[in-house]
């Protein structure tokens, strides 16, 4: 080990995203699209520059005695560099939309990421298209969603002629989110996450999870994402959403939900389960993170009972999240996060075990991911020398994921999908039926 690197301890999304990136790579492939014109030397200089400014994206994982650790090479250290020209590569002549374009992301997306020996983040440039691209994939144990966002905007700030400071290393411990700050505390803490944890699974263990294939397989397969435009933008459904007293988010997912249960009959399921995410970073107090992962997840199910009530949909989905937002305030989820750090004891190969296992017996039943980001447009408030026109993701998932941002005041959409258990005619109608969805929802009164 160099004597000028650090050692970083995983939490414990970043041991799971590492045991369960032996299986399925987990890679997020970020694709902007530039308005502005920018050479190959600029936009290699403000990539470099992104490994100077967050330590934890000059990491690689080396193993310890009983575990694995990530290692922050110095920012001097010669093999930065070395590291960062094999992850900065130029594609020539290749346009975006194009079937070579949606071929090459592909690969990078189920390209398997060897963090020992290589960066857990990669920049692609493909220069000779009008508008210019860059796919930016980021590998899930570098950091989530979020991490991603961080460093886009940080790089539209450095093409606009910005240099943002150089950040310190984040600490990787979900600790301040999750331990009350008086540790005497922390018993009856875990004792009230215990009675949620078998109120909740009391509750739901009669649920019948509709999964939206017909084909299940035994096995964790290559992935593909598509994406086509919306026929309605995102200011009708800001209004109708603020209208109907639901956040966006929930508006999307029940349009998904209801979209899902008027194509899959009774004997399906009378279930969606759509998993989706928070941010744990607001719930750190005045020491929040920026790259790395803190993200946790729960269920949102939308009920067969409430088809032909939307309203009461976005009612019941809007109260499940509000739920999981007060459990996250009052540190309610200690009992759970402790079950699942137990998991970094098993072992690599156990957890392999136990992960293919899982896929074979279908315990692992959700019906879909989503995610919404929110609005991308604070990427364009830096300035005019750098200003982007598209946002488009790709990110790996074991199964169906729906992701949703704006830029512009346009929706920008993907599934992303297992290709032995969809084909892009399947994701084609779940647009369509999605699209209609949405129109339905716009007519609703208050």
């Amino acid at each position: 080990m160099p004597k000028d690197a650090k050692l970083l301890k995983l939490n414990r999304s970043d041991f799971l995203f590492l045991l369960t990136n032996d299986i399925l790579p987990l890679n997020q492939a970020v694709t902007i699209r530039f308005k502005t014109t920018h050479s190959v030397a600029e936009i290699r200089e403000a990539a470099r520059y992104m490994l100077a400014m967050y330590p934890r994206l000059r990491s690689i994982i080396v193993p310890t005695l009983f575990s694995y650790r990530m290692m922050i090479l110095d920012n001097g250290n010669s093999r930065v560099d070395a590291l960062f020209n094999d992850a900065f590569q130029v594609k020539r002549n290749m346009a975006f939309g194009t079937e070579e374009f949606f071929q090459y992301r592909r690969g990078l997306v189920n390209e398997p990421c060897l963090l020992d020996n290589r960066l857990g983040i990669k920049f692609h440039y493909l220069p000779d298209d009008p508008n210019p691209a860059l796919i930016i994939v980021l590998n899930h144990v570098t950091g989530d969603g979020m991490s991603q966002a961080f460093i886009i905007d940080s790089l539209m700030a450095y093409l606009n002629g910005k240099r943002p400071d150089f950040l310190h290393l984040d600490d990787s411990s979900m600790k301040p989110a999750l331990f009350e700050k008086n540790y005497f505390k922390i018993p009856l803490q875990l004792l009230k996450s215990y009675r949620i944890l078998r109120k909740e699974s009391r509750k739901n263990k009669n649920d019948k999870i509709i999964e939206v294939s017909d084909t299940h397989t035994d096995y964790f397969g290559p992935i593909n994402s598509y994406s086509q435009p919306f026929s309605v933008g995102i200011k009708p459904i800001l209004s109708k959403a603020k209208e109907l007293g639901c956040g966006v988010s929930i508006f999307m997912t029940t349009a998904l939900a209801l979209s899902i249960l008027r194509n899959q009959g009774e004997d399906k399921g009378d279930t969606v389960g759509i998993l989706s995410s928070f941010d744990m970073r607001p719930y750190f107090g005045d020491n929040r993170p920026v790259i790395g992962n803190y993200l946790r997840a729960t269920m949102l199910r939308a009920h067969r009972k409430h088809f032909d009530h939307p309203k009461e949909m976005m009612k019941d989905l809007q109260e499940q999240m509000n739920v999981f937002r007060k459990h996250l305030e009052n540190k309610e989820i200690l009992f759970p996060w402790m079950i699942e750090e137990l998991q970094k004891f098993i072992g690599r190969k156990n957890f392999a075990r136990i992960i293919k296992g899982s896929k074979r017996k279908e315990i692992m039943r959700m019906t879909c991911h989503h995610s919404t980001v929110g609005s991308m447009d604070f990427l364009n408030a830096h300035g005019d020398k750098a200003h982007l026109c598209g946002y488009y993701t790709a990110t790996a998932h074991h199964a169906l994921f729906f992701g949703l941002s704006t830029l512009d005041g346009e929706i920008q959409s993907f599934f992303t999908y297992p290709e032995a258990e969809h084909t892009v005619d399947d994701i084609r109608k779940l647009y369509k039926d999605l699209d209609e969805e949405f129109l339905r929802l716009l007519e609703l009164k208050a």
